[in-house]
């Protein structure tokens, strides 16, 4: 038995897929509606008590396996009911639809495939919601449980799977990036020279390190699916291609691989190659990658007025540069320079200043950066309202600590941004292309509270994403 689950906002389109396409019919719920819109309507009632839940529809398919006995109705009713209880849906305060469809048929046999679709509302009665965390883990551990009560065919859990097929629709990519990974760490390669073989083999990698240089997850792209690595199979996590495959990962790799997958995102690689295990690589007295035939087609970037620089939103701090210069009496129209014709005219002068380190100077652009954002990200977190995590398509934003963590899809951490305006913002990995990002974000939340001001009956949602 499979359990797959999907959560969106549309509670109207969910309910007439599931309980009134062709070939379905509905078993069992808990609502009065009769019709798609009255049951959407009440199924929008409870879930507008929470307007902080984006997705409020749990949407789960349930799939015997193709060798399964017979179930009776009262079987399925009795299944989902169980599957609801494991996953923490409480029949008394949750609204659920149960559907059977009989409109599918085996893949190998021309027989009908019946499987169940149930719908719960996240949001109860009293406008809680109820928490996602770990379904995707639980559902599986609530189907084992089902398998063994009800005499079905026990299937393994997705994680103790080594290799998997895919969903018919993305089955060609998974075959080719199992492939792609199978030759590219067949010398047992360390992680630059996996990955750059991916790479030139079209296959994308985006790799989630933390600060001291640990692995600690990959995923994948081809044809623009992306494909996390338990998606394909246990040995294709960041684990199994160690352990299985053994590729070599050092914490010194982690510059590298920043590189090769920034190198990536920024144009088209057709021959990438690292210097990690190379008798022949150049690499400089520095220990800095050396990528060799490397040529990048850049993208088109949005268009951005960037012709005024960036400024952080007014803070409390005045020792800005040109105050400082200003305060210390310098004057460029009236500063000559001397000149000294021998070593006793110099006794008298002062020593010039230690100029700062390298770290202190990047630690003073990351602050910089810091304060340039810092603005935006509290206003578009007032403006979400999330409960602690907030996710897009660029970035996540975290709350932990009255503190947002600005982390990227790979899970490294950028920028540390304190709710409380009183406190400094800290930069960590901050870029210029993530300050445009930002300021477009800015430009939106602009344009977005200027038309809430010009009408403000208009609904709260924000309709941005980060």
């Amino acid at each position: 038995m499979i359990g797959n689950i999907n959560k969106s906002n549309s509670p109207y389109s969910t309910i007439k897929y599931v309980g009134f396409k062709d070939g379905a019919k509905v078993l069992d719920t808990n609502m009065a509606g009769q019709t798609p819109a009255q049951l959407a309507n009440e199924f929008e009632y409870f879930s507008n008590k929470n307007k902080r839940t984006q997705k409020p529809v749990f949407h789960l398919s349930i799939n015997p396996h193709p060798n399964d006995r017979p179930l009776s109705t009262e079987e399925y009713i009795d299944i989902a009911s169980d599957i609801r209880m494991e996953l923490g849906f409480d029949d008394y305060k949750h609204q659920y639809l149960l559907a059977l469809h009989t409109d599918a048929l085996h893949k190998d046999a021309p027989e009908i495939r019946p499987h169940l679709h149930l719908i719960v509302n996240r949001v109860d009665f009293n406008g809680k919601c109820k928490k996602d965390y770990l379904d995707y883990i639980n559902i599986q551990k609530a189907c084992r449980k089902v398998e063994l009560k009800y005499g079905l065919i026990t299937q393994p859990h997705s994680w103790e799977i080594s290799e998997k097929k895919g969903p018919p629709s993305r089955e060609e990519e998974t075959k080719f990036i199992q492939d792609a990974i199978k030759e590219a760490a067949a010398d047992k390669p360390e992680m630059p020279d996996f990955i750059s073989s991916l790479l030139s083999k079209n296959v994308g990698v985006q790799c989630r390190i933390t600060r001291t240089g640990k692995l600690q997850g990959i995923s994948y792209e081809y044809n623009n699916k992306v494909f996390k690595g338990r998606q394909l199979g246990s040995d294709y996590t960041h684990q199994g291609i160690q352990s299985k495959f053994g590729v070599v990962h050092k914490p010194t790799h982690k510059e590298q691989i920043e590189l090769l997958i920034s190198n990536k995102r920024a144009g088209n690689i057709q021959n990438v190659s690292s210097t990690s295990n190379s008798s022949d690589s150049e690499s400089n007295s520095n220990g800095e990658l050396a990528v060799n035939n490397l040529e990048i087609t850049p993208t088109v970037q949005p268009a951005l007025n960037l012709e005024q620089p960036l400024t952080p939103y007014p803070t409390t701090r005045k020792d800005n540069f040109t105050q400082n210069v200003n305060n210390k009496g310098f004057n460029s129209q009236t500063y000559e320079p001397h000149s000294y014709t021998d070593e006793s005219n110099c006794a008298d002068l002062e020593p010039l200043p230690t100029p700062k380190p390298p770290d202190q100077m990047v630690d003073n652009q990351q602050q910089q950066y810091a304060e340039v954002i810092a603005h935006t990200v509290r206003m578009f977190w007032e403006k979400q309202k999330p409960d602690r995590v907030l996710r897009g398509s660029t970035f996540d934003l975290e709350l932990s600590d009255s503190t947002i963590k600005i982390k990227r899809k790979s899970g490294e951490e950028i920028a540390q941004i304190p709710l409380s305006e009183d406190q400094q913002p800290r930069g960590i990995g901050l870029n210029l292309e993530d300050l445009k990002i930002f300021h477009q974000l800015q430009q939106l939340l602009d344009s977005n509270r200027a038309k809430q001001e010009q009408q403000p009956k208009r609904s709260r949602d924000s309709g941005l994403e980060l």
